[in-house]
């Protein structure tokens, strides 16, 4: 017969469990809008990977000053002001001419350079499992840039 500090136990390692994986089904696989090498490729990239973060945690639009200010705020540790700049410069300027475009050519985002809006697009919705999987995969990352996005509302 267990004790109760078995079934403490179980309890305890039952919580620290991931939550049940899902199967992909083929029609939603159907529905990603660009090749699996294209989509692993922009998942496995931390600006990118974070500015469909962004997008997912909000209403699915934003703007290149926003994303870029999260994405720095969100790897800020405690550089000086300047140094805070420097970074900025150079995360905005690689999210206009590479990141934004190449999530844009994947057909995942609409980017309008001249304005800097990004929104989600309409198949946005189909890489929710790939997200998942990579918010999973780095649970400590992930939740330091929720826990900024919420700051900052």
């Amino acid at each position: 017969m267990p004790s109760s500090n078995d079934t403490r136990e179980n309890e305890d390692s039952a919580n620290d469990q991931p939550p049940p994986s899902r199967v992909i089904e083929p029609e939603e696989v159907a529905e990603v809008p660009c090749l699996p090498g294209h989509l692993f490729e922009v998942l496995a990239d931390v600006r990118k990977r974070y500015a469909l973060y962004y997008l997912q945690q909000g209403d699915g639009r934003g703007t290149l000053t926003d994303i870029a200010d999260q994405l720095v705020a969100s790897r800020a540790t405690t550089a000086a002001g300047n140094e805070t700049e420097k970074k900025h410069c150079h995360v905005y300027t690689a999210l206009y001419h590479a990141d934004l475009p190449k999530l844009a050519d994947c057909g995942l985002i609409t980017f309008d350079c001249e304005t800097g809006k990004v929104t989600a697009a309409d198949k946005f919705d189909a890489i929710e499992p790939y997200l998942h999987f990579a918010q999973l995969a780095e649970p400590n990352d992930y939740e330091q840039f929720r826990g900024q996005l919420n700051d900052n509302e």
